[in-house]
């Protein structure tokens, strides 16, 4: 079954408690498995092994700061072609760990960053900091993935895949099949960036 969610034998753990006591830097390494296709987006991702996942944490009784980065491969169908396109994937993301209640005081995300606050018993204990790596992976994930920035893509006719083979449908009557196709590979082309026209040559408004 793909996944939807953050896998069951997932675990990052952080001991809080010496972060605390020492206030120095703890970095940490963490692999997370990924033997089964995560889904989403409407998509299939076929990861190529574990996800690596670095964790940079340091603070006080007040609050940690947990910086995650995260670094995989994996495999999802062309947008145009729908052939495998490889992806490197690559995030990272700024939490704050703060005790409940929130406190009002303790360490400010750095300027320019990016943050979001996870709230928990104390700090002082381990923090499994994998809910957070899912929810990384997951806004990391491009919605959508081309083999080539020069991809054909599939004819709108006769739907063979234009980058292997040279067909001369253009110039004849459209299978009314391939009406849908034809449309959406219209609307891909019309949002390429640095086009200057539109898929008929019309200037883009």
């Amino acid at each position: 079954m793909p996944l939807t969610e953050k896998p069951g034998n997932w675990s990052c753990i952080v001991d809080g408690k010496a972060v605390v006591d020492s206030g120095a830097i703890l970095d940490l390494s963490c692999e997370m498995p990924l033997g089964d296709v995560v889904r989403y987006w409407g998509q299939d991702y076929t990861f190529r092994g574990p996800l690596s996942v670095r964790v940079l944490v340091s603070g006080d009784r007040t609050c940690l700061s947990v910086n995650l980065s995260l670094k995989g491969t994996a495999e999802v169908p062309c947008a145009r072609c729908l052939e495998p396109a490889l992806l490197d994937i690559s995030g990272d993301f700024l939490y704050f760990y703060r005790p409940l209640p929130e406190c009002s005081e303790g360490a400010e995300p750095a300027e320019g960053s990016e943050e979001d606050v996870v709230l928990v018993d104390s700090l002082e204990t381990e923090l499994d900091v994998s809910c957070q790596a899912w929810e990384l992976l997951i806004l990391t994930l491009p919605e959508k993935s081309l083999c080539s920035e020069n991809c054909l893509g599939l004819c709108p006719w006769c739907g063979v895949n234009m980058n292997k083979v040279k067909c001369s449908c253009s110039s004849g009557q459209a299978d009314p099949r391939f009406d849908v196709l034809a449309g959406l590979m219209k609307r891909e082309r019309d949002h390429v960036p640095g086009k200057g026209g539109d898929s008929d040559g019309n200037s883009k408004k």
